[in-house]
């Protein structure tokens, strides 16, 4: 929240010059009561963006300096900025209680009419710590799995590092590889072979892939942030 007012307005600027047709939002703010949030906000700056949603995950009673949460903004959650009639939307939840994570960690999925086609976005914030994030992974896959859509966007804040990118290479092909997360219990991998499978989109659109990578003053530089795409006869545009 620090400067919210005025770098609202710089969020503003680059959302209109990279116009994106969707845009997936992690730890944005609410007030006590969810009626005002900054996604309301970016859109009196964005009026192309006609749609919008919510879901808070948290109420934040103090910020990592321990002082108290700034009033007014004592929520935090996920949320979607759309430029196309958002069909419907709800969320899943990725952890359990009494797992020993600092935040809940929520799935928000929208469906949208694109075209006359069904498009299937979601937006994740997977957890800080490696083993809860191969359960996030997990939920996630089996979420993906059980709506057949062949037609989905995933974007986020996976908190990968570097030296585990497990979670993620999970996500993308629908199991988990031998040597990497713990062998999850209860757990169907699917694949190719059930229509599963993701693109890194990054990658695809990017030659240099350190430039892909967020907070690089870390002593470990490390991917935090995907947008995947499912395969569809093809490559998903961004626009």
């Amino acid at each position: 929240m620090f400067q919210w007012d005025s770098r609202k307005y710089y969020i503003a600027d680059m959302i209109h010059q990279a116009n994106p047709d969707i845009i997936g939002f992690q730890e944005a703010r609410a007030d006590a009561n969810g009626k005002r949030n900054q996604l309301k906000q970016l859109q009196t700056l964005l009026p192309e963006y006609k749609y919008h949603v919510f879901h808070s995950t948290r109420t934040v009673d103090k910020n990592k300096f321990g002082k108290n949460a700034i009033k007014g903004w004592e929520q935090e959650g996920l949320g979607i900025l759309s430029k196309y009639s958002i069909v419907m939307s709800h969320h899943i939840p990725l952890s359990k209680a009494g797992e020993s994570d600092e935040s809940p960690r929520v799935l928000l999925h929208i469906q949208i009419e694109y075209e006359h086609h069904e498009i299937f976005f979601m937006v994740v914030h997977f957890s800080t710590n490696k083993k809860l994030q191969c359960q996030n992974a997990m939920r996630l896959i089996n979420f993906v799995s059980s709506t057949g859509a062949d037609r989905t966007v995933i974007v986020g804040d996976f908190n990968t590092y570097s030296d585990y990118e497990w979670p993620v290479a999970a996500v993308l092909n629908g199991f988990f590889l031998p040597n990497g997360c713990p062998k999850p219990v209860g757990f169907e991998p699917v694949g190719a072979e059930q229509g599963y499978g993701f693109d890194d989109s990054w990658p695809m659109t990017n030659l240099d892939k350190k430039g892909g990578l967020t907070f690089s003053n870390m002593v470990s530089l490390s991917r935090f942030r995907y947008l995947v795409t499912f395969h569809i006869n093809g490559i998903m545009e961004d626009k």
